[in-house]
């Protein structure tokens, strides 16, 4: 495709923006790669007599992992069902107490904290 050679002005600087955006794009591709937070894998013994506190490490997500199922109560929330070897949603506010119902000796759980979704 030919330029009329009075648009080619506009054409040149139309090329250099793109290439200034793909400069930018990679600029900000490094950044977000070096800057991304890690997760935070914590294993914590919890029991229906000593509860996990959640905290979230300044994360946006909070998820359990368990060996075995039980159902867990949430201080002052409920109670979720945590399947055994899935990744359980529990994202609650930082400083709520969880308990393993029902559980009387001592369960290991992996909690995640995570600035992504994992189910």
């Amino acid at each position: 495709m030919t330029i009329p050679e009075d648009f080619e002005p506009l054409a040149t600087e139309v090329r250099t923006l793109k290439d200034a955006v793909i400069l930018l794009h990679k600029d900000l591709m490094i950044i977000h790669r070096e800057f991304s937070r890690i997760d935070i894998d914590t294993q914590v013994p919890i029991s229906s007599t000593m509860p996990y506190t959640i905290n979230k490490f300044d994360r946006k997500f909070m998820y359990f992992f368990s060996p075995i199922p039980f159902t867990a109560t949430v201080e002052d929330l409920g109670i979720v069902n945590i399947p055994a070897n899935t990744w359980t949603d529990m994202t609650f506010g930082d400083s709520i107490r969880v308990f393993a119902q029902g559980q009387s000796s001592i369960i290991y759980v992996l909690a995640r904290c995570t600035d992504r979704k994992l189910v």
